[in-house]
């Protein structure tokens, strides 16, 4: 069952955090080598429907190292000089995915990668 994307606020702290996912995966890389994953489809929730095709996904990867992902192309380690890209530096962001897309990642290092999905409403 897919968790759904729910912010709570906790009065004490004023804090907002996100509830446990039951979408995470994780690998860890070896240095120039890309791995991938496949968006997954949403597992029944019984509501809301999932008629957006659409879902967050939280991207952190081991500290202190500079993991690349692109979504739905190949990701390249880049070069010493700016050009246009495709892919973006993983550091804990959340961004929104479809259903289906591929997500690329790859580091000039050894890294960790982990990916948590939430569905949206």
């Amino acid at each position: 069952m897919t968790s759904l994307l729910k912010q709570s606020r906790d009065a004490t702290f004023n804090d907002f955090s996100l509830s446990e996912s039951t979408d995470k995966f994780a690998c860890y890389l070896t240095a120039n080598t890309q791995q991938s994953i496949t968006v997954p489809q949403p597992k029944s929730v019984g509501t809301p429907s999932f008629s957006k095709n659409q879902c967050v996904g939280i991207l952190k990867a081991s500290e202190g190292m500079d993991v690349w992902y692109s979504v739905n192309t190949n990701a390249v380690v880049p070069g010493g000089t700016f050009s246009s890209s495709v892919m973006e530096l993983i550091n804990g962001q959340c961004r929104s995915f479809t259903i289906g897309d591929v997500i690329h990642v790859i580091s000039p290092d050894a890294a960790g990668v982990s990916i948590t999905f939430y569905a949206t409403e």
